[in-house]
Formats: structure tokens, C-alpha cells, sequence
């Protein structure tokens, strides 16, 4: 269902399973991290752990597989994920919120409200970045919490987002777009327009990858503005 890299290993989720998987990056026997219960979806990994939500929950396990932590139940839709050093980001699709919470676990902090099918996520040193996939927007928030800015309005279907040094990239699922903006806020460029449902993003340090999830669907690049 969804997918994260380091420098040595692969991890993904099995949807419908709830398993967490992994496997060395050069191919190899794939070792199951987690199992159960069931709708594991985004995943994220930072040096110790991995992170995924199962909608209604976000949970943690060691690199090396072991005891499953719940870093928060109860939640309505948790969708999109991300981690930095201290925290655990996550949208709320079904109740429109962001939240995160402290790596260890903790309390449960509310970022923003009323985000209207809230839906990808990224983080930097500073702000939180998200998309909100029937409100047809692009937002930020500071890590610590604040008001939430606007980044891009009417859009249609914003579903994946992504993070370099200077701009924020997203898909436009239904608009069938690939769109950047300047990370402080500006005006919007289109980087591929005609695309088949472009869902999930990915950087390097010139192009920008995306899938086209429509029938027929492909993996697709361009050049970085």
C-alpha cells in the first residue's frame, strides 16, 4: 500500500493483511516486522523505527521487529504520515484534522481542524505540510502550533506531497496536475499537466517522480523547476 526507504532496507504495508514488512535494498528474503489487524497504510521510517496508520490508529516498531507500540488510538481516518527528531504527524482524512504526537508516545496534539479530507503530510525543521484532498488546498502549520497558511487553493483532488529545501510538490489526482510552490508561499507552477490520477510523490535532487494510479497506470518523472 505504501512504501519507505533508508539507506539500506525497503519497507511497505500490506493493506488488507495490517502487516509491515521489510527487505534489504539489493533484494533478498523480506522480513515481516508487524502483523494485524488489518488496513495498514502510510509509512514512515526514521533511524530506529518504523511508523504506519491503520486508520484508526498510529503505530510504531523497532528496525528489527519486536514489541508493537500504539502511539495513538481513537483516531478517525489517520491517513498520510511523517517523523522528524521529536515527533509523529499524521492526517485525520474522516475527522479533518492534523495531529502529532512525541515520538515516545504521549499526548495527542491537534495541529489544525477542520481540514476538509485531510490527506498527505511532510514535515521540515519548522513547519508541517499538508494536503486536503475535497477542501482543494495545500497548507502549513508550524511544528510547535499556530495558524495554519494557505499555500495553494483550488485544487483538485491534492493527494501526495513532498519537500526539498526551497518548495513544496503535490499531485492533483483529479485535476491530473503535478504542481510546486516556494515553501514561504507564492504563486503555483504546473509541472505535468494530463497525468492519470497522479497520486504518490517522490524527490531527488533534480526531477520529481509520481505514479499515475488511473487504469493503465505508470511511474512518471520531470525536471525540478
Amino acid at each position: 500500500w505504501a512504501i519507505a526507504v533508508d539507506s539500506s532496507s525497503v519497507y511497505w504495508t500490506l493493506y488488507f493483511t495490517g502487516d509491515v514488512m521489510k527487505a534489504p535494498l539489493g533484494g533478498g528474503t523480506s522480513t515481516t516486522l508487524a502483523s494485524g489487524p488489518g488496513n495498514a497504510s502510510a509509512i514512515a521510517v526514521d533511524s530506529t523505527s518504523v511508523y504506519w496508520t491503520t486508520g484508526s490508529t498510529v503505530m510504531k516498531v523497532p528496525f528489527g521487529g519486536g514489541s508493537v507500540t500504539t502511539l495513538a488510538a481513537g483516531q478517525s481516518g489517520a491517513n498520510g504520515i511523517a517523523v522528524d527528531s521529536t515527533s509523529v504527524y499524521w492526517t485525520n482524512g474522516s475527522d479533518n484534522t492534523v495531529r502529532k504526537v512525541p515520538l515516545g508516545g504521549g499526548s495527542v496534539t491537534t495541529l489544525a481542524s477542520g481540514q476538509s479530507g485531510a490527506s498527505g503530510i511532510a514535515v521540515d525543521s519548522t513547519s508541517v505540510y499538508w494536503t486536503t484532498g475535497n477542501g482543494g488546498t495545500v497548507m502549513k502549520a508550524p511544528i510547535g502550533g499556530g495558524s495554519a497558511t494557505t499555500l495553494a487553493s483550488g485544487q483538485n483532488g491534492p493527494q501526495g506531497i513532498a519537500l526539498d529545501a526551497t518548495r513544496v510538490y503535490w499531485t492533483a489526482q483529479y485535476g491530473g496536475t503535478v504542481m510546486s510552490a516556494p515553501l514561504g508561499g507564492g504563486s503555483a507552477t504546473t509541472l505535468a499537466s494530463g497525468q492519470r490520477e497522479p497520486l504518490g510523490i517522490a524527490l531527488d535532487s533534480s526531477n520529481v517522480y509520481f505514479t499515475n494510479s488511473a487504469s493503465g497506470g505508470s511511474v512518471m518523472s520531470v525536471a525540478k523547476p
